[in-house]
């Protein structure tokens, strides 16, 4: 959030409620997500929205994250921020050989890319 402020006129108070949400998101994912908190807030923190990538893969992971249940949410989560690494697709194949788990497959994303997102019924 604060990279974005970066690219439009700011004061200090806007900063300073920018900083505030950011501690209140860090704690949200700290209760929500236990021991995997801290690996989720560095890769929340990565994100760049200077990046037209970013921008560009959020309509696939939005629809794909309202089609969770409320389960696969929290343990894809991690995975699904991990694939806004512009490096995502090319190395999703050798993650995959060496073992880990929960990826995400680039054709997942490509199915979302222009589909309504379902409702997420939280």
């Amino acid at each position: 959030m604060r990279q974005s402020l970066a690219f439009l006129s700011h004061t200090a108070k806007t900063l300073a409620i920018t900083y505030a949400l950011e501690a209140v998101i860090e704690d949200a994912l700290r209760d929500d997500f236990g021991a995997q908190s801290e690996n989720i807030i560095g890769l929340w923190q990565r994100l760049d929205p200077a990046q037209p990538a970013v921008i560009d893969m959020m309509n696939s992971r939005g629809g794909l994250y309202c089609s969770w249940t409320k389960a696969q949410r929290k343990a894809g989560f991690a995975q699904l921020l991990s694939s806004f690494d512009p490096m995502y697709d090319r190395l999703f194949a050798m993650r995959l050989k060496n073992g880990e788990k929960n990826l995400i497959s680039p054709t997942e994303f490509a199915t979302w890319e222009n589909a309504e997102w379902p409702d997420p019924r939280w």
